[in-house]
């Protein structure tokens, strides 16, 4: 690892993971640009050889109902209402047919959701139960339990009509 002065400008020259790795050299203007230059490279390389990009996750089959389950046991039993929001979330789950988790798409939910709607059911409740099954999905992104995206993040409120406020 060197930065030295050329009559071109600043080269640094080093090799990320010692002998046999890449060797990069380049030229820049300023000194501070080639330390920036390595500074990013090293993590650019630290953070490709953990990813391993090449090698595929696994196919995910688990059913919508068994994502319940573990979010459940990872985080739904330390909420207050943790027992009624499981219950509920299964039930939305038998509703849209317990598909494949990671199959879920933002349209199939959205003519669920429809058809809850025309058999009567009010905004707020549609709201909730957006609410309970958007963020089951984020616990599992981030408990690294999934690793596919949130199906539901850009499944939008339902708008709720506000009630008129009325005097005695």
């Amino acid at each position: 690892m060197a930065i030295t002065q050329t009559k071109t400008g600043w080269q640094v020259e080093f090799r990320v993971n010692g002998r046999g790795s890449r060797k990069y050299k380049r030229v820049f203007p300023t000194k501070a640009e080639c330390e920036r230059f390595q500074r990013f490279t090293i993590a650019q390389h630290e953070t490709q050889s953990d990813a391993k990009p090449w090698l595929e996750k696994p196919k995910d089959s688990r059913k919508l109902s068994e994502l319940i389950e573990l979010w459940d046991d990872t985080h739904g039993h330390f909420l207050r209402d943790g027992k009624s929001r499981k219950s509920k979330l299964l039930m939305i789950a038998e509703q849209l047919g317990d598909p494949v988790g990671s199959n879920l798409t933002r349209l199939e939910y959205t003519r669920w959701r429809t058809q809850r709607s025309k058999e009567g059911k009010s905004p707020k409740t549609l709201n909730n139960d957006l609410g309970y099954l958007s963020p089951m999905f984020n616990t599992l992104v981030k408990a690294e339990e999934i690793h596919y995206p949130n199906p539901l993040t850009t499944v939008d409120n339902v708008k709720v009509p506000e009630n008129e406020l009325s005097y005695f």
